[in-house]
């Protein structure tokens, strides 16, 4: 502890050794008074001893002050220590001296410098910012998962044959695949669909694939007919469109009529046109009353109105994919 003396009222003020070389104010006056430093105090406590502990001469006692009380009481008078004692007294009688005084502070902790509160402040937003982006991310995928999920509900819902969803549970069916331009990016992705929609029908039950016409010839297998779907038929049909592509202008009109003389249970068209021309909408038109179910898969970003009109007249469905929607459902 730090013991001095206020400059103004001569009080003695104790002080934690902490607050060495800093400031305190007096609890009794208020002054603010400068605490000695460590190198200053040892300064003083030199000095002090010097100064009280140095001997004086002591005359010699004669009988009248043969109990050397003297010299005591002079001691205690040079030292100072009777002055503080009277000054305690006084302010032991002095009712404003002994009511309680409220201590003011004395050194307060310094506060870190600005750049290291930059600091802090820059590393915890940046912590904010990271921990924001990365729960983003984990919604986003949480997301997208569950939009995958929901991507195609019919095809696990499903237990029997259906293409993209749809279900083809008929003794009979033929696929009139588009091959034009618009369904280029999509045209492998369409073929693999059909081929796992083929496998599903089994061997008690017909089918056909037809390619709409782009003027590059005719394009169906089996040839002129349908067939039963047996394994073999099925590798027969993925070995005859293997090297096929699409492009060019393709048309439905052809190819839906040759599927309707053949009198199907069921019709599925896939194709990535949103208008169709005039000549593909009079042979859709015409099948009503067939008595074969039209079912239609568009991919791409709307599904014409005359495909949910023939869907729902004739028993049938249209349903419209996204693209990646259309590569979940062939896997």
């Amino acid at each position: 502890m730090i013991s001095i003396t206020c400059t103004n009222c001569d009080s003695v003020l104790t002080i934690d050794d902490a607050f060495a070389g800093g400031v305190c104010r007096c609890q009794f006056c208020g002054t603010i008074q400068t605490v000695p430093s460590k190198k200053e105090q040892a300064a003083l406590k030199v000095k002090a001893s010097k100064s009280l502990y140095q001997k004086e001469k002591v005359p010699p006692r004669s009988e009248a002050s043969g109990t050397g009380l003297e010299h005591l009481g002079g001691g205690i008078s040079g030292s100072g220590l009777a002055e503080n004692a009277t000054a305690l007294a006084d302010q032991s009688n002095d009712p404003a001296a002994t009511a309680p005084v409220p201590s003011a502070p004395l050194i307060r902790p310094t506060s870190p410098p600005q750049g290291a509160r930059l600091s802090v402040v820059l590393i915890t937003a940046a912590v904010v910012v990271v921990t924001g982006i990365a729960v983003a991310i984990l919604l986003s995928r949480m997301t997208d998962r569950g939009q995958a999920r929901q991507t195609n509900p019919n095809a696990v819902a499903l237990s029997g044959p259906n293409f993209c969803g749809i279900p083809v549970t008929g003794s009979s069916v033929i696929y009139i695949i588009d091959r034009g331009n618009s369904i280029n990016e999509f045209f492998d992705t369409v073929k693999a669909a059909t081929y796992k929609s083929l496998k599903q029908l089994g061997p008690d039950r017909k089918f056909q694939v037809i390619l709409w016409d782009n003027d590059a010839g005719s394009s169906e297998f089996p040839p002129g007919a349908m067939r039963n779907a047996t394994a073999g038929a099925v590798e027969d049909c993925q070995r005859s469109f293997q090297d096929v592509t699409a492009g060019g202008s393709s048309h439905l009109a052809g190819p839906l009529r040759e599927a309707l003389a053949r009198k199907p249970q069921y019709i599925v068209i896939a194709t990535a046109k949103s208008q169709l021309e005039d000549d593909d909408t009079d042979a859709l038109r015409s099948s009503v009353g067939s008595g074969t179910h039209l079912c239609f898969v568009q991919i791409g970003p709307t599904l014409p109105q005359i495909f949910e009109d023939l869907a729902k007249s004739t028993a049938g469905q249209a349903r419209h994919l996204a693209p990646e929607e259309l590569r979940e459902v062939s896997k």
